[in-house]
């Protein structure tokens, strides 16, 4: 089930014909024309700048979901894990 939200309203769609949680899947469905969907906007830049994908309801958003990134504290903190983290936080933002 898709969930939009704007300005204190919230939205349901009813499930759809087509799910799926892959995104290659989700790209190629939305550029054969077979419905809606939502991506990450970094994903289908290319395509919204070509003009073969149109936003739709830009002032609508998906409700918050957090991300926890979880270690031991206790074990020296590897680069590799550190690289992830800050990798992490680059990409979706700083921990609130």
């Amino acid at each position: 089930m898709l969930v939009l939200e704007k300005d204190g309203q919230r939205f349901e769609f009813d499930n759809s014909h087509f799910c799926t949680n892959e995104g290659t899947g989700l790209t190629s469905l939305m550029l054969a024309g077979l419905g809606i969907g939502q991506h990450l906007r970094r994903v289908v830049q290319p395509w919204l700048d070509s003009g073969e994908l149109v936003e739709i309801l830009p002032q609508w958003s998906r409700p918050t979901i957090p991300l926890h990134a979880v270690y031991s504290s206790n074990r020296h903190q590897s680069a590799r894990l550190k690289v992830f983290i800050d990798w992490i936080i680059t990409t979706f933002g700083q921990p609130s």
